[in-house]
């Protein structure tokens, strides 16, 4: 398998080519934070940004997220967990007006 490069080192590459993560998202069209999420989780668009700035591609920055053809991996999400409480006043609210 190919060399896996640290998520520091994607950074350090991007800042000597004077830039910012936050910068190449913006100038790719994306939310600031897209090509951060990138480095920690699998995210297409993040990735592809990131991938075409350094004039890689995202298999060869992230071997381990891609079959040896080229394909993305399909990862398995984890399920969110409903941390919100429902709030049942809104309703009470809605049903007294």
């Amino acid at each position: 398998m190919p060399r896996r490069w640290h998520p520091e080192d994607i950074k350090a590459e991007v800042r000597k080519r004077g830039s910012t993560l936050a910068t190449v998202a913006l100038n790719a069209g994306l939310p600031r934070h897209c090509c951060w999420h990138a480095l920690r989780h699998p995210h297409t668009l993040g990735e592809a940004a990131i991938a075409t700035f350094l004039g890689l591609t995202a298999a060869d920055l992230w071997p381990h997220r891609f079959d040896p053809d080229g394909t993305r991996r399909h990862q398995a999400r984890r399920p969110r967990k409903c941390t919100r409480p429902t709030d049942t006043r809104h309703r009470e609210n809605q049903e007294a007006a």
